[in-house]
């Protein structure tokens, strides 16, 4: 009898335990910003990332072939924002911040290499395919 009653507090304060360490995590999480999405250029190692809780567009050039790398960013209204990595395929990339321009909002973006043009864009969820 003894040996029961242990192995039911014990079984107690495991399910319990259990429990805490589930709030701890599902409080800590945070939802759409725990990823980064990137999309590469079908014929270079370039990509275009978005990052920051969505809140920064990175332009990476990934191949040292001399072609300048670009991202462009399509906001609601129909402008285009493009901004390219300055420094080449050194460490680092270009960054822009797309935030609402023009009473627009970004719904989507991509890489482009010079000589090699535009990969296919990457679409906000509602506004086309794939998706970030």
């Amino acid at each position: 009898m003894l040996w029961k009653r242990f192995v039911n507090r014990l079984c107690s304060v495991i399910g319990a335990s259990v429990l805490v360490a589930s709030g701890i995590m599902l409080a800590t999480a945070s939802p759409a910003a725990a990823h980064d999405t990137c999309i590469g250029h079908p014929s270079d190692p370039s990509v275009a990332c978005l990052r920051s809780d969505h809140s920064i567009v990175d332009a990476c050039d990934r191949h040292s072939d001399g072609h300048q790398v670009w991202a462009r960013v399509n906001y609601s209204n129909g402008a285009i924002v493009s901004f390219f990595d300055t420094n080449g395929a050194n460490s680092g990339c270009g960054n822009y911040a797309p935030a609402s321009y023009a009473n627009g909002f970004f719904i989507s973006y991509n890489v482009c290499v010079e000589t090699e043009g535009c990969g296919s864009p990457l679409y906000r969820p509602g506004w086309g395919s794939p998706t970030w």
